[in-house]
This record gives C-alpha cells, structure tokens and sequence, in this order.
C-alpha cells in the first residue's frame, strides 16, 4: 500500500509540557498517586492504617518491642517487614542474651535464697518426750531465742543483771548473737537471741556456762505450737487418738495430746467431765490448718495458756490452792483476804494498778497484759 501524500508544512508550537511524575504509596507498592497535593497523600495514608477487613486500626509490626501479641488492634494477619539476615542474627543473638541473663538472675535467686525445710510430719516421732525437744533445728525460723539464769543455791537469792551477762558473753566471744536482743524478763532470768541456730545449740552445750553458775535453755513456746481440735469422740483415749490421726506434709510431729474437761454444776458436789475438744502439741513453729481422723478433716486452732489469777495474794500464773504468799485484798488490797472486806464497787481500789476496781476485774491493765503475753507464748 502506497503511503499518503505529504501535505507538506511544519508542526505546531508546544502549548505547555506535561510532566508526569510516578509516586509510589508508603503502603502500597503497585499503587501509583498521580496527584500532587498533600491532603490527599496525608489522607490516603490515614486510609492505609484502617484494615479493610475487620475495619480496625492496624499497627505496623515493630521488631523491637517484646510482646508481639499487641503490635495490632484487629485480627487480620498484617505483612511483616523483611531483616537483613545480619540484622536478623544480631537479634536473635540479643534475644538470647538478654534471656541467658534472666536464667542466670533466676538460678542465682535460687542457689541464694535460703530454703527453709519442712519439720518431719511422723505422728509418733517426738510422743515419749512430752516436753519437746531442747535445740533447733534447721528448718526452724529465727531470731533463735535462748533465756539464761543464774543457778540458785539454797543459802542466797540469785540476781542476774543484763550489763553483767552481756560482759560475760563478749569475753568469752560468743558469735551470732543479735544487737539489742538481751533482754531482762525476771529477776533472774535474761532472754537473748541468736542470728544462726548452731550458734544457739553451741550456746546451750558451752561448758563455760557451768563454770560461771549459769543455765541456758530454749523455751518451749520457741520450739512447739498447741492446737486445738474440736470434735473428737469423748470416750476415746489418747493412745486411741494417736493411732487414728495423721497429719498434712510438711507439719510438725505430735509431742503430746490431751483433752479438755468442763464442769458440771447441776449436780452435787460439781463434776469435770471429758469433752470433744483435745489440745495437741505441735513440734515446730507452725501449726497445721487441720488434722485427718478416720478421713475427716478436723481444723486446727491456736490454743493459749487461760490465764490464771491468784484469790488470796492477787498475782498471776498460779491458784489460791498453791499460794504461799501473804494474802491482799482483791477489794482494796489491804493486807487481809477478800472475803473478808467489805467495801462495795465504787470503793474500791486495785492493788495491781491502782485503779477504781476490784484487782479481779477483766478490765484491768495487768489482766489484758497477761492475757497478752499468753497469746504472745502460744
């Protein structure tokens, strides 16, 4: 085919030249923006953070936080960025650093921190010694208190001064023993306590201390818990007791068991019957919530001391029976007994405190300040 004529002439003059630019999304690859205005950029780039499937804000993954679980609001699988494989390896290298050091931090706390054992839980361990034992032991919880005093003779009154003892302990280099822990809690009768257990066994066993005319022992309220148990039958024995009960792991031996009686008044004379509550001694510093008797769980109480007042001289810690001091009003604390006197409530005076009421009162100071020191001994 032949090609058309040239008509001849020159081409027309350029009006204005267009420029097309190529723009590539920051989200998008294959998609092209054609228009130069930064309010459509900033919108298309609002835009490409809205997930087009669950229409949630999506979150570009970011490498360096450490819970990946929470780099996105929705649930659509988002694209990961590439690494470098140097970049991936330094990572991952880091990673396992910073993980050997938390297992080194976790055994070290581990190897350090100090295991306290679990007292053995035999039944029958400690049973013919009612009294406990008289050492710690390892797996007991200090400060490890051990009270001293003087031996006493029969032709003087023995006084022990906590300066004094404190002067023969640091002569004779004692070790472990704790600032300030010497205290005085009788006439003759120091309390001072130890940092290490082996230290407060040794203590006890030191030779010197016999030389001196000292005695030193672990009192038994350090050393054993009491317990109270509700609920078992009251013709039962102890020995019966003993071969029905069995204790949770990791709970002290039993060192003794008795039962409670309550009186009866109705009858004449009165009469102390066995009840349903028994008092089990504990071996150890701890007591077990509850005790196993023929598959029953039985809770465990903290059992204290009654405290016990004297009718005749007004003290603590024994009866009128067993009284060998002059006897003190309870009434107005005179030098005679209580039934005796006769002064009424509103004129009476307390022999304990110097309190408006009778020294037998509940309410007094020196009552709630033993009842205290037998929660503080249980």
């Amino acid at each position: 085919m032949d090609e058309p004529p040239d008509t001849g002439g020159s081409a027309p003059e350029v009006a204005c030249n267009i420029i097309i630019e190529n723009r590539f999304s920051k989200l998008d690859e294959s998609s092209v923006d054609t228009d130069v205005d930064q309010r459509n950029d900033r919108k298309r780039m609002r835009l490409g953070k809205i997930c087009k499937h669950c229409n949630k804000r999506k979150k570009r993954f970011d490498p360096t936080r450490r819970n990946k679980q929470k780099d996105t609001d929705c649930s659509c699988q988002i694209p990961e960025i590439e690494i470098p494989s140097i970049c991936t390896g330094l990572k991952n290298a880091n990673a396992l650093d910073s993980f050997q050091k938390k297992v080194d931090r976790v055994d070290t706390a581990t190897v350090n921190t100090p295991q306290h054992l679990s007292p053995p839980s035999d039944v029958s361990q400690s049973i013919k010694n009612p009294t406990g034992r008289t050492f710690y032991e390892a797996y007991d919880i200090g400060p490890f208190v051990v009270h001293a005093q003087k031996v006493s003779s029969d032709t003087d009154i023995p006084s022990l001064h906590p300066v004094q003892f404190g002067y023969f302990l640091k002569k004779n280099s004692f070790k472990n023993i704790i600032n300030g822990s010497i205290k005085r809690i009788g006439r003759n009768r120091i309390s001072l306590s130890f940092s290490d257990h082996k230290c407060a066994n040794e203590f006890i066993n030191n030779p010197c201390l016999a030389r001196n005319n000292y005695k030193a022992f672990i009192p038994s309220f350090n050393v054993t818990r009491m317990g109270l148990v509700r609920g078992v039958p009251a013709e039962w024995s102890p020995e019966e007791i003993l071969d029905n009960i069995s204790l949770p792991v990791g709970s002290g031996g039993i060192i003794k068991i008795r039962r409670l009686n309550y009186k009866v008044r109705n009858s004449s004379p009165p009469q102390w019957k066995p009840s349903q509550t028994i008092v089990i001694t504990f071996d150890g510093q701890t007591l077990p919530k509850h005790v196993f008797v023929c598959y029953n769980a039985l809770p465990v109480e903290l059992y204290a001391y009654p405290t016990i007042q004297c009718y005749s001289c007004c003290r603590f810690g024994h009866t009128k029976s067993n009284c060998n001091s002059r006897p003190r009003c309870y009434k107005c604390g005179q030098g005679h007994t209580g039934d005796t006197c006769n002064i009424q409530d509103d004129a009476a005076s307390c022999c304990l405190c110097s309190g408006l009421h009778f020294a037998t009162n509940r309410k007094c100071p020196e009552y709630e300040r033993q009842t205290k020191i037998k929660l503080y001994m249980a």
